[in-house]
């Protein structure tokens, strides 16, 4: 009865499932457009986590050394006005292999922190447990709670967190439904770049905040797509191409070449006027806040 009654426990404490594969292409695949994932890097300390409760829900690609995602990678199908949870999950495969596939309460994993990060690290940190899969763009509220453990979740400058970021969530999240939902299916990825500053000697600082979506048409081409790139500090991230932000990337992450989006999915139309499928409404609010619209039309090449 006691054993019934401990592992009944770790069931209730479990925010969801966060399975530890060794290819997400092939286990939560449907994240990714063309089912191909962004471009990883060479050794061990990355992981790729399948995050699911009950269900997929999204994908994370995250780097055991720094204790931080590299990315995560999901779908957006309806802006909803989901609750917000404080209870924050870590995932006990990346401290022990041995674990089952749960997220779970740090207060229910003894082996813990080795791999990443605590909720203490960022205790009077100043900083905040940014999202990377945000809680503003999840497609149901079990997906929402889904996004509370902190392989989902890097320092992030709290008056960027809450100011310039979250307006940017904000707008991506208005012309998509506007401009792509109802004949696309829509994908984001958004990441992190490791910067020179820790947490309590442990976690790293990232140095930038990017983003990307993707509206994927039925023959798995990014016919509408667009990049944002920011410094961690609440300044208004940089709107550009998603081929500006993947040359971007490359030079911050070190690399010959980095995709947020496979080749394979490229439009072959010619780029139109961005102006041209902007709705007045938003282009409007575009002028206002005096940034730039945030769709371009087969803009990526």
């Amino acid at each position: 009865m006691a054993l019934l009654l401990h592992v009944l426990m770790l069931f209730l404490l479990s925010g969801g499932s966060a399975r530890v594969v060794t290819d997400f292409e092939h286990e939560c695949g449907g994240f990714f457009a063309g089912g191909k994932s962004p471009t990883g890097f060479s050794g061990p300390q990355y992981k790729q986590i399948c995050q699911t409760l009950n269900i997929p829900y999204y994908a994370t690609y995250y780097d055991t050394d720094n204790k931080i995602p590299v990315y995560s990678a999901y779908r957006f199908e309806e802006k909803i006005n989901c609750t917000r949870k404080n209870n924050w999950y870590i995932e006990p495969q990346l401290d022990d292999e041995t674990a089952g596939p749960n997220m779970a309460s740090e207060g229910s994993v003894k082996k813990r922190g080795d791999h990443q990060a605590l909720n203490k690290d960022y205790k009077n940190s100043g900083y905040d447990r940014g999202h990377l899969a945000p809680v503003y763009l999840a497609r149901s509220q079990s997906c929402a709670h889904a996004t509370f453990t902190l392989t989902n979740a890097a320092p992030q400058n709290s008056s960027f967190n809450s100011g310039q970021w979250r307006v940017l969530e904000a707008q991506i999240a208005n012309e998509l439904v506007n401009q792509c939902l109802k004949t696309y299916t829509v994908l984001i990825v958004t990441g992190v770049v490791p910067g020179t500053e820790k947490l309590k000697n442990r976690v790293n600082v990232p140095s930038h905040f990017w983003t990307a979506y993707c509206c994927l048409d039925n023959n798995n081409k990014c016919q509408i797509s667009r990049g944002f790139i920011g410094e961690n500090k609440n300044i208004t991230p940089q709107n550009i191409t998603v081929k500006g932000l993947e040359t971007e990337l490359a030079k911050l992450y070190k690399v010959s070449s980095f995709e947020v989006f496979h080749s394979s999915t490229a439009p072959k139309l010619i780029e139109k006027n961005y102006r041209a499928v902007m709705k007045p409404p938003l282009l409007s609010l575009m002028l206002l806040h005096k940034t730039h619209p945030l769709t371009e039309v087969n803009g990526r090449y």
